[in-house]
């Protein structure tokens, strides 16, 4: 499933009931953004971070890019953390989009408890 991965300021270094506040203003206005293109939209914040899942996510990247506060915004795909998983799936989305010759690298943040170390 794809989805728009949206990452904001420094907000983190606010309080909590700060950071709420201004996180809520924040999905406010991509609510208000979103809608006013007529984009299908739902909003999930984690980590940080802010993932907008919809029908159409290059539209819903090139909205959110224009909202103040918003620092990044990628297309990103959702996909399992198995290892053989996740690698059948980068190799599926490279194939897709790399020409001959092209090449392409995955730098992965590890999150949560695994069965291997982190030099596996």
């Amino acid at each position: 499933m794809e989805l728009v991965l949206i990452r904001y300021g420094e907000l983190f270094l606010k309080s909590e009931p700060v950071k709420r506040h201004f996180i809520g203003l924040l999905l406010r206005n991509l609510k208000k953004a979103l809608d006013s293109k007529g984009l299908e939209h739902r909003f999930e914040v984690q980590r940080g971070r802010i993932l907008v899942a919809g029908d159409d996510p290059g539209a819903i990247a090139s909205t959110a890019s224009r909202v103040f506060g918003v620092v990044d915004v990628s297309v990103s795909l959702r996909t399992d953390p198995n290892p053989e998983r996740l690698c059948k799936s980068a190799l599926s989305r490279a194939q897709e989009s790399l020409k001959p010759g092209m090449s392409f690298a995955v730098r992965a943040k590890r999150q949560g408890v695994h069965g291997i170390t982190s030099q596996e």
